[in-house]
């Protein structure tokens, strides 16, 4: 054989191998795909048309008086952040079929989902447990429970991941901060957890930078937007509520409930680490 043949071989040789390796690659996050699509559906059909929650039923209406040309805090009572409402506007000014707000909304599991499997696979480097641990956190009893609801959790719940994910990156620590601020734009709350990642951010200097910055710019706007009824919305009539110190067990133990699945699914992802 010629010493030209020879090159030839081996070149296909290596694009053989190349083609078989990107297949590879491709298999796990395959599987997973298929596998959230499958639990969407499912979960698509078993929700059906129902009234799931009475935040759920406010914000859609809220949502359709927007649509409508009503004015958010003038003629709506919200006590959110106005990125909810005009999410969802935007959903139902496409349609305002049920059918149709549920498949939106549902579109975001499988992405939050995905983001779960990205996390362990940078912490275990195991492509199984990555893909177990994102369809199982489609099953978890709060996911369901929310599932496909126009809430803040369901928006947040990919923003405050994505914002843990950059903010373990050095160079993209920022843009985490970018995503802390949507997340507590959708709900004023999430700022705690949001502070929570940017404590341990590998550049916090960066994530707490940006977060400070962009939350005061998208603060200004919205108080240039709607001045003192929004402020009235979401901080004066939450404050009205008043200390409610007896429902924190409560709440404490439901948040166990909910992320103990998690909890089990990390563990086997930091025992597979070890064995690496």
């Amino acid at each position: 054989m010629s010493g030209g043949e020879q090159r030839a071989g081996v070149g296909a040789q290596e694009t053989t191998s190349a083609r078989a390796h990107a297949l590879s690659r491709a298999f796990w996050p395959a599987v997973y795909l298929a596998g959230a699509v499958l639990i969407a559906g499912l979960e698509y059909v078993w929700q059906g048309q129902s009234y799931w929650s009475f935040s759920d039923g406010v914000y859609l209406a809220s949502a359709r008086a927007i649509v409508d040309g009503r004015e958010l805090y003038a003629d709506i009572a919200a006590a959110q952040p106005p990125l909810l409402y005009y999410a969802g506007a935007a959903i139902l000014a496409a349609s305002d079929s049920i059918w149709w707000v549920r498949a939106a909304l549902s579109l975001l599991g499988p992405v939050t989902g995905g983001l779960v499997a990205l996390a362990v696979w940078r912490l275990s480097a195991s492509a199984p447990a990555a893909v177990l641990a994102g369809l199982a956190s489609l099953l978890a009893p709060w996911t369901l429970h929310e599932h496909a609801t126009l809430s803040p959790e369901t928006f947040a719940a990919p923003l405050l991941l994505g914002a843990a994910l950059l903010g373990a990156n050095t160079r993209l620590s920022a843009i985490g901060g970018a995503l802390g601020v949507a997340a507590a734009a959708f709900k004023l709350a999430f700022l705690l957890p949001v502070l929570a990642i940017g404590s341990v951010a590998l550049r916090r200097t960066r994530f707490l930078l940006a977060l400070a910055g962009l939350g005061l710019l998208a603060l200004a706007a919205a108080l240039v937007v709607w001045g003192g009824p929004l402020l009235e919305g979401t901080v004066v009539a939450q404050q009205e509520v008043g200390l409610q110190p007896g429902a924190v067990p409560g709440y404490l133990l439901q948040g166990a409930w909910n992320l103990a699945p998690l909890v089990a699914l990390a563990a086997l992802a930091l025992r597979a680490r070890q064995r690496l």
